[in-house]
């Protein structure tokens, strides 16, 4: 039991040593640089708020924009019934060369454009079927490059440049023919 006591003894004076609280100057730095790292961090975060904030204002601002341009047109355009006005200004349709299928100005109902590039077609159940045609009237049919058909119905233009005046079921197969109605050419 002797023993027992002089370790106690011991153990009493090495106690106070062993949890002592940190020298001043090695505490102070460390809590110096913790208290730094949470300003920061407060900081960084007020500055997330002020950017999310601005953001909500900017989602604001473009949505009230975008419903504004729902419910006007731009000026140059106006609808009336169901036209479509375009005020003091040209249309022009481009493509980006002989693409088939773009480029067209298609009028009326029923038409076949699927192979025609830079075109224009009016009326009904007409076809344009090369680069630069032009076909009016009902059931006309153009199908070489810059073949034409002015109207009437069921007339082919099937050579370059030819074109049909109108009337019915003729067709041209020579480049720039020019005949009567009765030919039948």
């Amino acid at each position: 039991m002797a023993a027992f006591p002089l370790a106690l003894a011991l153990a009493a004076l090495a106690w106070p040593h062993a949890t002592a609280a940190p020298q001043p100057a090695e505490g102070t730095q460390h809590n110096d640089g913790a208290a730094a790292l949470l300003s920061e961090l407060k900081q960084m975060r007020a500055e997330l708020h002020q950017h999310r904030r601005e953001l909500d204002q900017s989602r604001r601002k473009m949505e009230a924009l975008r419903e504004k341009m729902r419910q006007a047109p731009p000026p140059y355009f106006r609808k009336e019934g169901n036209t479509l006005i375009l005020d003091n200004m040209n249309l022009q349709i481009v493509s980006n060369g002989r693409v088939p299928g773009v480029g067209n100005l298609i009028v009326g109902l029923g038409h076949n454009c699927l192979t025609a590039s830079n075109g224009v077609v009016v009326g009904e159940n007409n076809t344009i079927a090369a680069n630069g045609n032009f076909v009016a009237g009902s059931a006309n049919v153009a199908q070489a490059t810059s073949a034409t058909v002015l109207g009437g119905v069921v007339n082919w233009a099937s050579a370059a440049y030819a074109t049909v005046l109108g009337g019915q079921g003729n067709t041209f197969k020579k480049t720039a023919a020019i005949a009567p109605e009765s030919c039948g050419c």
